[in-house]
């Protein structure tokens, strides 16, 4: 059985360029998108992914939100949440382990930087 990977992006081409570096390195996971905050929280009540790869910018409700009630719920508090910003700020991803991420990543800005990615989420899962 593949793992189970809640991608929360609402930059589609953010999303094909992970799934890209994923599909090329050739891990295989079951990837789910959601676009905003809400909608990764109701995707969480359906099924409980294996890892979560979360975008701090989105709309509707801001990923450190997100991660303040995935980790305040119990079904949810031990999930692995790694963290994504476009932005590199120290301030920003201590605060963002203070709320319990399990991981902190800046985009990369090219696909070779997505390959390098894709290979940290992998640790994530072994």
């Amino acid at each position: 059985m593949q793992p189970q990977v809640l991608l929360v992006e609402d930059s589609q081409s953010d999303a094909m360029m992970l799934r890209d570096a994923l599909e090329e390195r050739g891990i295989e996971w079951d990837v789910t998108r959601a676009k905003d905050g809400p909608s990764a929280l109701a995707a969480l009540e359906g099924a409980l992914p294996d890892l979560m790869v979360l975008d701090l910018s989105l709309p509707g409700m801001r990923g450190d939100e997100v991660l303040t009630r995935v980790r305040a719920h119990a079904a949810t508090a031990a999930l692995r949440v790694v963290v994504l910003t476009g932005t590199p700020n120290p301030r920003e991803e201590r605060r963002c382990r203070a709320l319990g991420a399990t991981d902190f990543f800046v985009k990369p800005n090219l696909p070779d930087g997505y390959l390098a990615l894709a290979d940290s989420l992998r640790e994530h899962l072994l």
